[in-house]
């Protein structure tokens, strides 16, 4: 009786004995799930919240806890259906409806605040450079760089060391959840996978925080450009299957692209570069979280050019909106809304390096008919440091 009372004052529900009754209740909850992992990825999703509002009342606290969890994705338009929450019978819910409203308030007003900010620089930027001219832009770009690797660079370092120990832990904490009861360990189980795919999350962005900040070496070897393209395109492939993302209908196809072509790079920056493009290219077929279009084209092509090559990499997918391509062509690191694939650096990395290596990016887009991508190398005895 006294650990049936623990229980209620936790806000904890009677578990259903029911087997049938049990699997339907796991099915409701991987539905709830679903939509609040393809809300994060498609914020504030009219179709996706409209899906979410039948669990409102469902008989299960932890169905009704999912609910309350996805409202940070919820745009203010949407929200009043979702407000009883804020009264529900048990406090677990109430509590978790709380802090999801605070946290999405948190984040919309960061959104709104970094949008700001890139328009402030953006225009900046784009007034400076009509005074001193494209060259002068590069150079304040390459000192604002200094700074960022002395800052930026030192920090992801000292996260890494505070990082590597939780992970430790974390899998430490797993492995103790075989000593508890059924209940529980699922419950244990779904907040070390959430920690877990997080901590991944702050992984990938210190190792691009790095790249970014990275000084790019002055020996260059000579590579064939096709092999890179392709090395890269099997690293792409290798990273969705590695994390159960099925892009099986999408179609990288690397034609028109001749075999002879070679330029002196720093070979494992090179490929990193056409696989932050590439990526990118696969995600603009991204139609929720884990989840792709079942069928898309993404055409690599070079071409030979006097001095260099230039390179495209051509998608059909969402494309970009004009304000948003604005802020991409700015090439600066950027927040994203794809927290499971990307960390808001990849364009940047990838420009960053392409200058360093003499050449230029550039993005054209239309939002719903896809994505135009131009890098142009400089051939062995054209480049010029960047």
């Amino acid at each position: 009786m006294l650990a049936e009372q623990t229980l209620f004052d936790l806000g904890m529900e009677k578990t259903i004995s029911d087997p049938a009754a049990s699997r339907q209740q796991q099915f409701r909850l991987q539905e709830v799930e679903q939509l609040a992992a393809e809300l994060e990825c498609h914020y504030a999703n009219e179709k996706l919240v409209q899906k979410l509002v039948p669990f409102i009342q469902d008989e299960n606290w932890e169905v009704r806890a999912a609910v309350a969890d996805a409202l940070v994705y919820v745009g203010e338009q949407d929200l009043i259906p979702f407000m009883v929450l804020l009264k529900d019978r048990n406090s677990f819910v109430v509590n978790q409806t709380k802090r999801s409203l605070t946290r999405r308030d948190i984040s919309f007003h960061g959104k709104e605040k970094e949008k700001k900010i890139e328009n402030r620089m953006f225009k900046t930027l784009s007034k400076f450079q009509e005074k001193v001219g494209t060259e002068g832009v590069q150079m304040v770009r390459r000192d604002l760089k200094t700074v960022y690797e002395e800052t930026v660079g030192h920090a992801a370092h000292d996260i890494r060391g505070i990082l590597s120990p939780l992970l430790s832990d974390v899998k430490k904490i797993h492995e103790l959840g075989d000593y508890l009861p059924a209940k529980q360990m699922v419950m244990l189980n779904q907040c070390v996978t959430r920690i877990h795919e997080r901590a991944n999350m702050i992984v990938r962005l210190l190792n691009d925080m790095q790249n970014f900040t990275r000084q790019t070496p002055d020996v260059r070897m000579t590579e064939n450009l096709k092999t890179l393209v392709l090395n890269a395109v099997q690293l792409v492939k290798e990273e969705f299957m590695g994390k159960d993302r099925d892009i099986s209908g999408i179609e990288i196809k690397v034609e028109d692209f001749p075999a002879d072509i070679n330029v002196s790079v720093v070979r494992e920056l090179m490929i990193l570069v056409f696989r932050n493009l590439i990526k990118n290219a696969v995600e603009s077929y991204m139609i929720g979280v884990n989840r792709f279009a079942s069928s898309g084209l993404i055409e690599i092509k070079a071409q030979p050019l006097l001095d260099g090559v230039q390179i495209t990499i051509r998608d059909y997918g969402m494309g970009m909106s004009p304000d948003m391509l604005k802020r991409v062509r700015m090439f600066l690191p950027k927040s994203t809304s794809k927290k499971t694939t990307g960390s808001g650096f990849g364009t940047a990395i990838a420009y960053e390096k392409i200058v360093d290596h003499g050449g230029t990016l550039n993005i054209d887009s239309r939002e719903k008919e896809g994505t135009l991508v131009t890098v142009f190398l400089p051939v062995e005895g054209n480049q010029k440091n960047g």
